[in-house]
């Protein structure tokens, strides 16, 4: 957010990514659009659960993407960032997005 000084308006800068290397897509800059009302009052916040199958050779330890499609549009793909012990034969993770 950067609020004009001697004014009532603020500007807004959603990115709703990480940045750095090893963070998702590894970028260190990205170029913003600017806001004129608080974008985090569009966002939803979600729970997504991955569900491993129990049939023998089941789990994964590679990285693994999601993209959430909705009726108007979809999600960026997004990296799940889990504990190493996430995805084994099984199991259920949790996790939550924005």
């Amino acid at each position: 957010v950067v609020d004009e000084e001697h004014g009532p308006r603020s500007y807004w800068f959603a990115c709703n990514k990480w940045l750095g290397q090893g963070l998702e897509d590894g970028l260190l800059e990205r170029t913003l659009p600017v806001c004129l009302e608080d974008p985090r009052a569009v966002f939803t916040d979600y729970k997504v659960d991955f569900h491993t199958s129990r049939v023998r050779g089941a789990g994964t330890d590679a990285t693994v993407y999601f993209q959430l499609c909705g009726e108007e549009q979809d999600s960026e793909v997004q990296r799940v960032v889990a504990p190493k012990e996430a995805f084994e034969r099984g199991a259920v993770d949790s996790f939550s997005y924005k």
